[in-house]
């Protein structure tokens, strides 16, 4: 893809960030003002020692300019060292904030986006390409604009001594453009392969780590260290070559300015013997001339910076442009109290266009009615459920609760309305205590215990030595299977969802936490609608109906003994 200069929408994004804190940001500009009018009365100071000081051999002017010299220096310093901290406050602050909206953004995103992207591919959004956007909002910025305001002055100040000195400094700004456009191309271009290398080495980093246990189990640990060694090595090996085209561009820019000041030093030397200059002038417009030539070289070596973070910039503002494909409308409404009556309208879904999942699904569900789910692997089963989440939205058809368009429904209205048990239970690095509540903080704890004793888990967590604060590592690690699905069943009864959904919630678990979770299903039943997914009809005696999902086809049947009679019938 062509390489873009920051395109003014890109420029305005950044600036959104910096309105926020427009006090900040007006306060580090006057700074930059002060330290701009300090550099330009240093030099004057110099012309003065020289010219009226050791010239005229004037002590007095010798000894006030000497002064004036040191309080601007010191003046200087001070205005650098305020927009030190200025700057910093608005780093840190400008930091949490852009972090935030990226993973907020994340967060609203649908499932089908997380389907088609790597954790770790997220996770290197999230921190290397936010630290470059940062960085080159709060200091590539600042300092840009520092040089421009220093620039503008030194060239006005130069022209007021000599209009030729001025024209002579100001022809080498084409010859540093020429340059930056020579490696605009191929440092952008360089810059972009590191974040793609970084984001795939990030990726597959991440995937190692939570793979380890199949990894050590199937002994292959030393071909991923192969692996993850190649993407580190090509990484490193992509980086190596943008940073030596970053310093080529920095090299030449470092002659350009030698030979601009061995001309400019010259060409004043000449005009000083021809009498056109006084000693203290040339002083003067050379420290002028170096300044001139130091801040554009340092200008030219921040666009080039810049070239070189401008793909992860892009990357983090192409992200937060990305509609979530699942959003509320804006007249949706809230749904306080429901009963749970779920109505399929012709439904059909597809993940690819024209492979359908499930078609022209029509089925009704009652309030406190108690559903299984059954089906081969593949056949759509989790697919029906997540469509009641509205985790996708079907291609066509409608789905309605207690009589409303889900479309219709507030996204976390609804979800807060139904409970979700996988077969993988997450666990949070957390507290017992927190993984129950999940976030849901308000909630006292006489409540969180009586969650825990319905789900039948209160007694192993008072045996724990710290109880409920027991932290139970990542993905809880510390936990039995039956534990974090009695766990999970906690989380649904304090939630005190109306719709309940069990996906292979008891595949993995052993004959004795089975009968104790089925146990925990029928208690907090009562009242509720139930989806169980399941391959093990046993589970399903007490179903009030069996949906059976078989080439993209929902079947009902009123029982399990009924389904099960079909069962024979077909396999005679």
């Amino acid at each position: 893809m062509k390489e873009r200069s920051f395109t003014l929408n890109e420029i305005l994004k950044m600036v959104k960030y910096l309105k926020v804190h427009s006090k900040e940001t007006v306060y580090s500009i006057l700074i930059i003002i002060g330290s701009t009018v300090t550099m330009v009365f240093l030099p004057l100071a110099y012309k003065n020692i020289v010219d009226r000081g050791i010239m005229q051999r004037n002590l007095s002017n010798i000894a006030y300019n000497l002064l004036l010299v040191v309080l601007l220096i010191l003046l200087k310093e001070g205005f650098n060292l305020f927009q030190t901290i200025i700057s910093s406050d608005i780093r840190q602050k400008v930091f949490s904030e852009i972090r935030f909206d990226v993973y907020r953004h994340l967060q609203e995103m649908s499932l089908n986006f997380y389907s088609k992207k790597q954790t770790g591919s997220l996770i290197s959004r999230i921190v290397n390409d936010v630290d470059a956007l940062e960085h080159l909002m709060t200091e590539k910025f600042v300092f840009l604009l520092r040089d421009f305001f220093i620039v503008s002055a030194i060239i006005s100040i130069i022209f007021f001594f000599s209009y030729k000195f001025a024209l002579l400094s100001l022809l080498f700004i084409p010859i540093f453009a020429l340059v930056f456009r020579t490696f605009k191309k191929t440092v952008y271009n360089m810059g972009k392969k590191v974040v793609e290398k970084q984001e795939n080495l990030m990726g597959n980093l991440q995937e190692t780590i939570a793979g380890v246990e199949t990894i050590q189990s199937y002994d292959t640990s030393k071909s991923k260290l192969k692996e993850v060694n190649h993407r580190i090595a090509d990484t490193e090996k992509t980086k190596k070559l943008l940073y030596i085209r970053r310093a080529l561009a920095q090299s030449s820019s470092v002659s350009i300015s030698i030979f601009s000041m061995v001309l400019l030093w010259g060409y004043g030397g000449y005009e000083v013997l021809e009498g056109r200059l006084s000693m203290g002038v040339l002083i003067a417009i050379s420290y002028y001339a170096n300044n001139l030539i130091e801040y554009i070289t340092d200008a030219f070596n921040i666009i080039i910076n810049m070239q070189i973070a401008l793909p992860s910039v892009r990357r983090i503002f192409d992200m937060l442009d990305t509609e979530p494909e699942i959003k509320d409308r804006e007249n949706a409404v809230e749904l306080y109290n429901p009963k749970g009556d779920i109505l399929f309208e012709n439904t059909c879904f597809s993940y690819e266009k024209g492979r359908y999942i499930l078609k022209d699904v029509n089925l009704s569900c009652s309030a406190n009615t108690f559903i299984g789910i059954v089906g081969e692997s593949g056949q759509g089963k989790t697919s029906f459920v997540k469509l009641i989440q509205r985790f996708y939205d079907p291609v066509s058809g409608n789905i309605f609760l207690d009589g409303i368009n889900l479309k219709n429904i507030k996204i976390e209205c609804l979800r807060r309305h139904i409970a979700m048990i996988n077969q993988e239970t997450f666990i949070f690095n957390a507290s017992i205590k927190e993984n129950i509540l999940v976030s849901r903080g308000n909630i006292p704890m006489e409540r969180v215990i009586w969650a825990a004793k319905i789900a039948d888990v209160h007694d192993f967590i008072i045996s724990l030595p710290e109880g409920y604060d027991t932290i139970v590592g990542e993905r809880g690690m510390g936990l039995s299977g039956g534990q974090k699905k009695k766990i999970a069943i906690a989380r649904a009864v304090l939630l005190d969802s109306k719709i309940i959904i069990l996906d292979e919630a008891t595949a993995d678990l052993d004959e004795f936490s089975e009968k104790s979770v089925l146990n925990c299903i029928k208690e907090i039943s009562k009242d509720k609608v139930i989806f169980m997914i399941t391959h093990k009809l046993s589970n399903l005696s007490f179903a009030d109906r069996i949906l059976a999902v078989s080439n993209s086809k929902i079947l009902e049947y009123k029982s399990l003994q009924e389904y099960r009679a079909f069962l024979e019938s077909t396999a005679s």
